[in-house]
């Protein structure tokens, strides 16, 4: 019987240890900082925003881009009004899109800011180990000419 609760413990340290390791595999990655190309727009110019990772994640299947755009506009009556522009995107990170995420928009006509704000904000599952749920976070500033 001291023989089986001992194997017993053993398992069970073993197994304990198997899964937490399993919980390391699965990491989001690391954002540095956001670019934009051009680095200064007009409006009617087509952006391109891209947020650089300094790392890679991994152990990642569905990932949820989520691109908030903000900036003012003239109304019809000519008052300004702000406005947020929401772009989803959703890729399985590992299997098939592991780059630099990027969203791509117009400077809208009737822009009356002189930056536009984008915020992007990154939300991913794991497939490896026990972490369902993690996210991320990058934003920064186009200055419109």
């Amino acid at each position: 019987m001291k023989q089986f609760v001992v194997f017993s413990l053993f398992v069970t340290a073993l197994l304990l240890a198997a899964c937490s390791e399993k919980a390391e595999d699965s990491y989001a990655p690391v954002y540095e900082r956001m670019t934009f190309d051009p680095a200064t727009a007009h409006v009617g110019d087509s952006v391109t925003a891209t947020v650089i990772q300094s790392s890679k994640g991994h152990g990642l299947a569905g990932t949820d881009y989520v691109w908030n755009i903000s900036y003012a506009y003239l109304d019809k009556n000519m008052v300004a009004k702000d406005t947020t522009v929401q772009i989803r995107k959703h890729t399985n990170y590992d299997g098939l899109d592991d780059s630099d995420p990027s969203v791509k928009f117009l400077v809208p006509e009737n822009c009356a800011s002189t930056t536009i704000n984008v915020r992007m904000n990154a939300s991913f599952d794991a497939y490896i180990g026990y972490v369902p749920f993690m996210k991320a976070e990058k934003s920064g500033s186009l200055r419109i000419i």
